[in-house]
């Protein structure tokens, strides 16, 4: 007989460490103004919310933390998350936790992790889903929407490889193209870790990072193509990633975001929640452990290492795009990629132009 326990107390004391914002006019006692962009190290964008709906978020995330440490090598088990309850705080809808157990580690009685998962953690109910693993896609188009023919690789434009680029960046100070890592470790489409577009160089593989999904491209004295720092199609150039804080808040508000993939082009969606993918938890080499996005965008075979983003308006009144993640592929109906907040925190990648337009 399978059960699971009712109640888990919160183990261990590890802290949240989130950034409430101090710039900008006074606010009620009962608001906090958080950081939802950066550029670099530098805030530019902030964003008020109710203190009680912040304060829970970060009960929520610690609770999570605590999860992820007691069911790290768990059996069966691939990730614990956070998504939208029901229930709101002013405008804001509440986090809930989720275990995602795999699909097939269900099937074998022995090894069934419902037997140890509890139903509450600190009076917080925990939702069980099924994981079947990563897939391409979550909705089906004929065609590419996306011509190959263009000399400057933007956000979303489409690779030989029918993979997508995810943009222009910068790492250790110098201006890179963004891929997807798995387009080359497990499609094997640049053994040579030369990336050439229609019979072009476009430059050399430099660091790749599978767990976050992104390869960084290099332009070379070969290179025979121009990196934009642009959505590609768009006037929307690459400025900032959304923030940890500015994830929730996303999350939360219900927010329009997109995805710019050479497949299906420009869709639009929300952010549903995200996960914390564990080291035993995917079932093929092309899944990575480290923080997914989850969005409610369209996406097809062939958008891998698209950005998905928001827009915003900076001070002076420039349309920018702030990265949420490079897209890897889908999980039942949701789009994924790893927090972009997450690469620039552990690579010193900043989601930004040499010279901003």
């Amino acid at each position: 007989m399978t059960f699971r326990r009712n109640v888990l107390k919160a183990v261990g004391g590890g802290s949240v460490s989130l950034t409430v914002a101090k710039t900008g006019s006074a606010l009620p006692d009962n608001e906090k103004r958080l950081p939802v962009v950066k550029r670099g190290g530098e805030i530019i964008k902030t964003q008020s919310v109710p203190e009680d709906w912040w304060e829970h978020e970060r009960h929520i995330i610690k609770l999570k933390n605590n999860l992820k440490d007691e069911y790290k090598y768990e059996s069966g088990i691939s990730s614990v998350g956070i998504s939208n309850s029901e229930e709101k705080i002013g405008p804001l809808k509440k986090s809930k936790l989720h275990i995602r157990v795999r699909e097939d580690a269900k099937k074998d009685p022995s090894a069934n992790p419902m037997s140890v998962l509890p139903e509450r953690i600190d009076g917080e109910k925990i939702d069980v889903i099924e994981y079947s693993g990563v897939d391409n896609h979550n909705c089906s188009r004929d065609n590419y929407c996306d011509s190959n023919e263009y000399n400057s690789l933007g956000g979303g434009a489409r690779l030989d490889s029918n993979h997508s680029s995810f943009g222009y960046v910068i790492k250790d100070l110098d201006p890179v193209l963004m891929c997807s890592a798995h387009a080359i470790t497990c499609a094997h489409v640049c053994p040579d870790y030369t990336l050439e577009h229609k019979g072009k160089v476009v430059g050399q593989v430099t660091d790749l990072d599978p767990d976050q999904d992104w390869a960084t491209v290099e332009i070379t004295s070969d290179s025979e193509m121009d990196f934009s720092g642009k959505i590609h199609g768009t006037n929307r150039p690459i400025s900032g990633h959304v923030t940890q804080e500015g994830l929730h808040v996303l999350k939360s508000d219900g927010e329009t975001v997109y995805k710019r993939g050479a497949k299906t082009c420009k869709t639009s969606g929300e952010v549903s929640g995200y996960d914390e993918y564990l080291p035993d938890g995917y079932s093929t080499d092309c899944e990575g452990d480290d923080i997914y996005v989850h969005f409610t965008t369209c996406t097809d075979s062939g958008d891998s290492g698209s950005p998905h983003y928001r827009e915003y308006t900076d001070s002076i009144g420039v349309k920018r795009a702030a990265v949420i993640a490079p897209h890897k592929g889908s999980v039942g109906d949701t789009s994924v990629g790893c927090a972009a907040y997450r690469i620039a925190n552990k690579h010193s990648v900043e989601f930004d132009q040499p010279s901003r337009a």
